[in-house]
């Protein structure tokens, strides 16, 4: 990335803020333009639900190298697994990356899957690799990981430095800042030495020039993709929970987890831990449904271990523990925070994976209580609130590409009034590209179908369809008319 801009007389550097979802990238970079002076002056393309889906962008222009300014591109990179794509083609652009890592977080697995994938990214750079510069954020929260802990933990990474930072108060945020200016400058006299430092005028030199240069990236992508889907013998894809069968038969009934789990089989450790006490002090038992096992622990708790994943070695189960907490991060912004994964022990060698996950009021409770209103109006408004809820999670679910099942009894409304997903969740049949209005029409009717045709209702039919049909032009249109056509 590194360029000597002739026309400015300065020269160009890009430092990536990298690391695990909710480790503070976003914030640090945010804070960071406060502490430079900047009081804000971050362009963020887009967001959803307050996580960035391209990038974070700030430039600041200060310091000399031979008598020229530096200008140093800030850019944070989207933490969501779904957007690794994203997050790749930005790395390979940078001069340095500030790796951020939540110290105060005891799920070490999430940050080693994460720096391991930056790692592999520069592993292919050759001489001119990227430097990292760790980040150990949030060292305000009590027990927080210190530096010297953290240095065990990348014993691995040659010369690393590791910085301790606050994000929130912006401290430590300057630091880590200066060091990786350094890094990038030490990159930029190796390739001065050889000859290898481009000059001229840099393709982006703005959040919008990036935005636009990404964008184009992701294009040309899907289209290479879409090729490879259209080639005569393509090759499938493997979900490495199912590559393994069932060491026993579907019809036997699992163990149950038990409080007696090892800290390395469960995730996030903190909120398993806490959540097998709850689930322990209550009699479990397991019904199978559709090759799923099913726990309901008491009215707050509900366990999922599907018949394919029980593992006849710890080195399967743990490639399945991987996977999953891939995939829950992939869809963290439509899981609940409480939510969990634990491997339990299940026979002599066996081990047994299960996603555990708390109950909300759900959509299908909604849509009972809207049924049973004595105004058409207020059943009507009541119906398409629960329609949209659901359209909602199941677009973005589905963006996502993993398998969910579309009934009403898995979304519920958490405690911040917020939509979530509380059934099981896996890679199986992960769906590629948009969701047509065709596929969301057949999963509106899937799951409120039997709600309505069970649940008797004090007004005619007549009139709810006539109520309905007057949103048919609206933006609650598609819904509108597929609920019409249910009564």
């Amino acid at each position: 990335m590194a360029i000597l801009d002739i026309d400015r007389n300065v020269v160009v550097v890009r430092i990536i803020y990298d690391g695990p979802p909710f480790s503070g990238k976003t914030t640090s970079v945010y804070q960071l333009s406060n502490v430079l002076g900047h009081n804000n002056e971050v362009y963020t393309p887009e967001e959803l639900s307050g996580r960035t889906l391209y990038f974070d962008w700030m430039e600041y222009i200060g310091g000399l190298f031979q008598d020229r300014k530096i200008a140093c591109q800030v850019v944070s990179v989207p933490g969501q697994i779904s957007l690794k794509e994203r997050r790749d083609f930005l790395i390979q652009t940078a001069d340095v990356v500030v790796f951020v890592v939540d110290a105060s977080n005891e799920d070490v697995e999430t940050t080693q899957i994460y720096l391991n994938d930056l790692l592999e990214i520069i592993a292919q750079q050759g001489e001119e690799a990227t430097k990292v510069v760790i980040q150990a954020n949030k060292q305000d929260v009590p027990g927080a990981l210190s530096s010297d802990k953290l240095y065990a933990l990348f014993a691995d990474i040659p010369d690393i430095q590791i910085l301790e930072t606050t994000a929130t108060a912006g401290k430590g945020l300057r630091e880590a800042f200066v060091v990786a200016v350094r890094l990038a400058i030490q990159r930029i006299e190796n390739l001065m030495e050889q000859g290898k430092l481009i000059e001229g005028t840099p393709e982006v030199s703005s959040g919008k020039d990036l935005l636009v240069q990404l964008q184009q990236h992701i294009k040309t992508e899907s289209l290479a993709l879409s090729l490879e889907e259209t080639n005569d013998s393509p090759v499938p894809e493997i979900n490495e929970t199912q590559a393994t069968p069932p060491v026993a038969e579907a019809t036997v009934p699992p163990n149950l987890p038990c409080t007696e789990v090892a800290r390395q089989w469960i995730w996030p450790p903190v909120t398993a831990n806490d959540v097998l006490e709850r689930l322990t002090t209550h009699n479990l038992r397991s019904t199978l449904m559709n090759n799923v096992w099913i726990i309901q622990g008491n009215y707050y708790w509900r366990c999922f271990s599907k018949t394919a994943w029980l593992f006849d070695s710890d080195d399967k189960a743990k490639s399945a523990l991987r996977q999953q907490i891939k995939i829950h991060l992939q869809c963290s912004p439509f899981l609940s925070e409480k939510r969990c994964i634990i491997v339990s022990e299940e026979g002599f060698q066996n081990k047994r994976l299960w996603q555990v996950t708390p109950v909300f009021p759900s959509l299908d409770a909604l849509l009972t209580q809207a049924l049973q209103r004595s105004s058409v109006e207020v059943l009507t408004h009541d119906l398409l609130k629960c329609a949209a809820y659901y359209i909602d999670a199941y677009q973005q679910m589905t963006q996502y590409g993993v398998d969910i099942v579309s009934n009403l009894e898995y979304f519920g409304l958490n405690t911040q009034g917020q939509i979530n997903y509380l059934g099981c969740i896996d890679n199986k049949n992960a769906t590629r590209g948009p969701l047509t209005d065709e596929l969301l029409i057949d999963g509106l009717q899937q799951a409120f179908a039997e709600r309505i045709k069970t649940t008797p209702s004090s007004i005619s039919t007549t009139d709810i369809q006539y109520a309905l049909k007057r949103f048919y032009d609206k933006e609650e249109g598609l819904a509108a008319e597929t609920l019409a056509q249910l009564f």
